[in-house]
């Protein structure tokens, strides 16, 4: 794990250039600058020739080689693309109960509104280190979540593929008793930072734990290509859309 230096240079290649973080799009208010790591956070890379793709999920090894994705990283290292993965937050080295979900809520209710924007600032430190300038991101569930958050920051991130995505925290059912401050956590602030994205949608049509209805909102809300599988529950089979619809929009 190397150290990062040049800070300075962090700011001047991310605070006011056309991309990175906190990019601002004509007169429109930036979003606050990510939190710049002191040292790059651990990550997975599976180097190909072709584009990378951020794949987030859970930790970074279930992600990628342990089939929570059904497939969809082969599918992708097939298709040529490079991936990366990250842990997110409450997970992998950073999971301290059983149940990651959990963790997020016990966070945010003790205070911590800036989870996943730290999260955020370390995958485009990542990003920076690789050299990378075109990216697309793949999420699921609250992989989703998160892949949106970090797009809206880094407008490297370009196509985004979601994949029965949380969209609402307040759903979830560990947030239950609990208020989610929407102006903090919800993702409609982020609305016009997507806008200039291509954004693919996949969702089950009868999807509780996340709920189906929230997901197509949201889809709607950002212009995204939102597909509705005919399956019912927080699980649907891989088609080998996602790997496709990236390749066609590369």
């Amino acid at each position: 794990m190397r150290t990062l230096a040049l800070t300075v240079m962090f700011f001047a290649l991310y605070g006011c250039g056309s991309e990175g973080p906190g990019n601002t799009r004509g007169t429109e208010q930036p979003l606050r600058p990510l939190p710049i790591p002191i040292e790059l956070p651990p990550y997975e890379h599976i180097q190909a020739p072709g584009q990378l793709v951020v794949v987030l999920a859970t930790n970074m090894h279930d992600t990628l080689y342990g089939g929570l994705l059904k497939g969809v990283p082969a599918d992708l290292i097939g298709a040529g693309f490079s991936l990366l993965s990250m842990d997110l937050p409450c997970h992998g080295a950073d999971q301290d109960v059983e149940n990651p979900l959990v963790c997020w809520q016990t966070r945010i209710e003790a205070g911590d509104a800036d989870i996943f924007r730290r999260f955020c600032g370390d995958l485009s430190a990542v990003l920076n280190d690789l050299g990378a300038t075109d990216v697309s991101i793949v999420g699921q569930s609250r992989g989703g979540y998160v892949a949106t958050v970090c797009a809206a920051y880094d407008t490297r991130i370009r196509n985004l593929a979601l994949i029965m995505p949380v969209t609402d925290l307040q759903r979830l059912t560990e947030f239950d008793g609990y208020s989610v401050d929407q102006t903090v956590f919800g993702l409609a602030q982020y609305d016009r930072f997507l806008a200039d994205r291509s954004i693919l949608v996949r969702i089950g049509a009868d999807d509780t734990r996340v709920g189906t209805d929230a997901v197509a909102s949201f889809a709607t809300s950002v212009g995204a290509e939102l597909v509705l599988v005919g399956e019912a529950g927080h699980d649907i089979h891989n088609n080998g859309e996602v790997a496709a619809w990236l390749v066609a929009h590369q």
